[in-house]
């Protein structure tokens, strides 16, 4: 389902914090996850350093706050969407 730019913004400034808090434990549990990865293959210890090293370089905070509409380095293609019904983050594509 597509929003309009009004359901968008009022959706962000009612759920701004359900948003950020669902989006900052999700960043916390994936990188939880990848630290237990533990294996002898050796390409997946690479790409599980390389993956390692993204998650430190990544500025998390300002990505989720480029998914809000109101920010003025707002992603272009995508926001957050809070869903009451299931309690979640939904990350959807802007209709052009």
């Amino acid at each position: 389902m597509q929003y309009t730019i009004q359901q968008i913004i009022e959706n962000q400034k009612e759920f701004k914090e359900n948003i950020t808090k669902y989006l900052l434990s999700n960043y916390v549990e994936a990188k939880k996850l990848l630290d237990k990865i533990n294996t002898d293959d050796k390409f997946i210890k690479n790409e599980v350093e390389k993956l390692s090293n993204k998650f430190k370089k990544t500025k998390h905070i300002v990505i989720i706050n480029q998914l809000f509409f109101m920010n003025s380095k707002r992603n272009e293609k995508f926001y957050a969407w809070w869903d009451k019904d299931n309690k979640e983050v939904n990350i959807l594509k802007y209709d052009r």
